[in-house]
């Protein structure tokens, strides 16, 4: 079997970060820490739910003051960093939503917003790792306060209302990291812009299954002998809090740097299902694409079966309303219902829908402007096995940004045994290709469209061998084309 190849180029496998938050999003008020942003976070999302940026709000914020060593600030609007009077900023930021991803880098942003002017030609500040926990508490300058907080002498006193200590041990002026993770030069000019800290490592330590050891940082004068002094935004003012930029390496997206291989299933049969639990145990997933009419009849899967595997990282794709054999007289009423009402149907079971898949694989002048104007990709003339190139290039011809080829396995098809499946997967990883197996019924029929499971269970072993040795990824296809929700 030949395969098409086009050119080759490389895409990012780089995954941004920045966010709003709202109660339903772990989105906290301005007072509390947390994403900004409305989608969730990779731990907790299902497919396409990827934001590219990832920007933390302080989850708690203080500064502390040598010469009143028993004064609370967590609910202060600025957090100072000055040499009189000795005081020094900590900020702490809950990433436990992030363990064990791997991190590209991490900026702590600090607002500046009053600047004591007495800077001489210039000082700087510094930022250390935190190795002891604290506790925010509630006071403002003379308003001491009640309860717990973190003070000069106590990164927890018991009670922050009286005058004096009360603390097991105390920590005189916080415990950190001696080796500063960042410095930044501060001059009288610093006023109305943001601080970036590169605390990259120190976040990367976080998220290495140590977020039980994520105490935030504190921030110092350099030389604290030495005039100066400045004061940024904390979380309790109404903008301009502390922020956490996250950027994440995204393991997924296709690039050409290693073969690539979606398992697709068509129609959504019921004779899949046992595949596609197959496919899931083993940390693998891929695509499914429902006629939306047929989902819940007889031999077809329920809509609780395609949420069920939506909820653990599935790709749900639109096959039309009714499947449909379209052509050039075919009117607009109709591929308005079958483009673009299948999507509204999909959408509102609580899919997102961002690819459409044609039956019988037509696509004609007119059907191409209705998948154009609503899905982010589109499924092109099978039997080709994706690059690059093709994935930019192959669906100029309909004005598609992006177009996908499947290569369809069947008793009657180009692959329709092991050993032309294997053939296909092994070009895919000597040549670094996007391979998407499209199947039908698994089943022991003699359609020219179905499977014999046995044939599928050696599909499914010879990739999870290579998956397993590091030559092939495998995954859905808006991971391999990194396309997020609308």
């Amino acid at each position: 079997m030949t395969y098409s190849v086009g050119g080759r180029g490389r895409f990012l496998l780089i995954l941004i970060l920045i966010l709003t938050l709202s109660t339903s999003s772990f989105v906290p008020s301005t007072s509390t820490g947390g994403i900004v942003g409305t989608r969730p976070v990779a731990n907790y999302a299902s497919y396409g739910e990827l934001a590219d940026n990832y920007t933390l709000v302080a989850e708690k914020d203080s500064f502390i003051i040598s010469d009143s060593g028993n004064t609370n600030n967590g609910a202060n609007s600025l957090l100072k960093v000055q040499q009189q009077r000795q005081m020094r900023t900590l900020v702490s930021f809950d990433l436990t939503p992030f363990e064990n991803q791997e991190l590209s880098s991490a900026k702590l942003r600090l607002y500046a917003q009053s600047n004591g002017y007495n800077w001489n030609n210039g000082e700087s500040i510094e930022v250390h790792r935190l190795n002891t926990g604290w506790t925010e508490g509630n006071g403002v300058d003379n308003v001491k306060g009640t309860g717990q907080g973190v003070t000069w002498r106590c990164a927890t006193d018991s009670n922050i209302t009286n005058s004096v200590p009360d603390c097991n041990s105390q920590w005189s002026g916080s415990s950190f990291i001696a080796e500063p993770s960042d410095t930044i030069q501060i001059t009288n000019n610093t006023k109305g812009v943001w601080l970036e800290f590169d605390v990259t490592d120190d976040v990367n330590y976080f998220l290495d299954s140590n977020t039980t050891n994520n105490f935030g940082w504190t921030i110092k004068k350099t030389n604290e002998q030495t005039s100066g002094g400045i004061a940024f935004s904390s979380k309790e003012s109404n903008s301009y809090q502390p922020q956490l930029v996250l950027r994440f390496v995204d393991p997924t997206k296709y690039d050409s740097s290693i073969g690539t291989l979606t398992f697709a299933f068509g129609h959504a049969y019921k004779s899949e299902l046992a595949a596609i639990k197959n496919v899931t145990s083993y940390n693998f997933v891929g695509n499914i694409s429902p006629v939306v009419t047929k989902i819940g009849n007889s031999g077809y899967m329920t809509q609780s079966d395609l949420v069920n595997y939506k909820n653990v990282g599935w790709e749900i794709l639109s096959h039309s309303m009714t499947h449909p054999r379209i052509d050039s007289t075919t009117s607009s009423s109709v591929l308005q219902y079958e483009i673009v009402q299948s999507k509204t149907a999909l959408t509102n079971m609580g899919f997102c829908i961002t690819g459409y898949e044609s039956p019988f694989d037509v696509i004609t002048t007119n059907s191409a402007v209705y998948i154009k104007n609503n899905y982010k990709y589109a499924v092109i003339n099978p039997n080709k096995q994706n690059t690059v190139y093709s994935i930019t290039h192959d669906g100029a011809q309909w004005n598609f940004p992006i177009a996908i080829h499947y290569s369809g396995v069947g008793k009657g098809l180009a692959i329709h045994d092991f050993a032309t499946a294997k053939d296909a997967i092994d070009y895919a990883i000597d040549n670094h290709t996007y391979l998407i197996l499209n199947f039908h019924q698994i089943d022991s029929s003699t359609n020219s469209y179905s499977t014999y499971p046995s044939v599928f269970w050696q599909i499914l072993q010879y990739v999870k061998q290579k998956s397993d040795a590091g030559k092939l990824a495998v995954e859905s296809s808006v991971q391999a084309l990194h396309i997020a929700c609308p």
